[in-house]
């Protein structure tokens, strides 16, 4: 019973996300859904009164910040939408630990959307449905087909949660969860080898970075002389699997280094492999900085006005691809600061789990969440939605918080 109750909230999930980009009148179901639920968890978390850790306060405020950006009368529905985003991070992990489950429970949750991520990943392997979003061009880089994509809207927020997840799963197989079965040790495995060759199709380069940073902190960082044979057999495994690649798929080879078959230059600089984001992070800048509008530098410019402005420097209505500068000149130089005093509060508060074997996990994926940042930036709300089950399942402090023992 338990099993196909757990199957029938599996596709209404996936379904629910699969329909996120679809149009209901001007706006998409995956914005209605979002300002619903934050409406109700905003009335439920005021209701229970649960104090949360200081970092959460914090990122609220960032939150209000956002919304009173510059570009607020000019761009409304789209500031509000922004605003949305950042403030699902605080918001859900105020919500769950409101509602003060056994923290078998948040265990129960965190795996159950880990292997959802997973087997959801297969729908579209076997072609049953085709992605509402597409994924990279591989041909543009000489490849013959289509970088994957799932049901996570953009291809890099794919890449991202996909990454986030596998991580997740090396570290239950091979430090937490000692004492499973030999069908559990393969129902892992399984699952490893799904999001590992999934995280390769995507052909996002963020995602590999993302991936390294969390094996090193897993794998390397403070680790026992006795696990070396593990470190040495992983990072073997892994290092032939893509040097292959590097050397057999040439369309992964050239969006590796961001050559393009257009591009007839012999010599790959720096911009290009970068796929441009240094010149990105100049113009964003000086798109903040250069009218020396009081207003702009303290409180930002707003996402859209940044794209409309980098769209006249370099003819790419983008935005910075990372996070930091996003922050400081979307939101400005208020909230970046708070931002930097966000990201001492949630380190200082992340050394001491109430479960010991925690400690590595949540160090890893605070590293692959600035690596994220750095390289790309961005609202990844399903992969902040991971990063608070890692933090409500092993406990961020020892003593503090609403939170029952196993």
């Amino acid at each position: 019973m338990q099993k196909f109750k757990n199957i029938l909230i599996g596709f209404v999930l996936f379904f629910f996300i699969y329909l996120e980009p679809i149009y209901i009148g001007p706006v998409k179901w995956g914005q209605i859904w979002k300002g619903l639920f934050c409406v109700f968890a905003i009335l439920y978390v005021i209701l229970k009164k649960v104090k949360a850790p200081k970092f959460i306060y914090i990122y609220y405020f960032i939150t209000f910040l956002s919304l009173i950006n510059t570009s607020i009368f000019s761009y409304p529905i789209e500031t509000i939408s922004v605003t949305l985003k950042i403030l699902l991070f605080p918001l859900t992990y105020h919500f769950f630990l409101s509602l003060n489950l056994q923290r078998s429970k948040y265990f129960s949750m965190l795996r159950y959307f880990v292997f959802f991520t997973s087997y959801s990943c297969l729908i579209f392997h076997f072609k049953i449905l085709s992605p509402l979003t597409k994924g990279y061009d591989v041909a543009l880089y000489g490849g013959d087909s289509e970088g994957f994509s799932t049901i996570f809207q953009t291809v890099h927020s794919t890449a991202i949660l996909l990454t986030f997840s596998l991580c997740y799963l090396i570290y239950e197989l091979f430090y937490f969860n000692k004492k499973m079965s030999l069908l559990t040790k393969f129902h892992y495995i399984l699952n490893l080898l799904i999001l590992f060759y999934s995280v390769y199709l995507t052909y996002v380069r963020t995602a590999l970075l993302i991936l390294v940073t969390g094996l090193f902190f897993i794998f390397i960082y403070k680790q026992k002389i006795k696990n070396l044979g593990r470190i040495i057999t992983v990072f073997t495994i892994i290092g032939f699997f893509f040097l292959f690649k590097f050397n057999t798929d040439e369309g992964f080879r050239n969006r590796l280094i961001g050559k393009t078959i257009y591009d007839d230059k012999k010599v790959v600089d720096t911009n290009t492999i970068s796929s441009g984001r240094l010149k990105i992070w100049e113009t964003s800048f000086k798109s903040w900085s250069e009218n020396n509008n009081i207003l702009e530098i303290l409180l930002g410019i707003g996402e859209n006005e940044l794209m409309e402005r980098n769209n006249k420097y370099i003819g790419f209505r983008v935005f910075s691809h990372n996070g930091f500068i996003d922050i400081l000149v979307q939101n400005g130089l208020i909230s970046f600061l708070f931002y930097i005093m966000f990201l001492f509060n949630f380190n200082k508060n992340i050394k001491h789990p109430f479960i010991k074997e925690g400690k590595l996990i949540i160090i890893a994926f605070f590293y692959m969440y600035l690596t994220m940042m750095f390289v790309q930036g961005g609202q990844e709300v399903y992969t902040m939605l991971l990063i608070n089950l890692v933090l409500l399942a092993f406990g961020i402090t020892k003593t503090k918080y609403n939170i029952n023992k196993v």
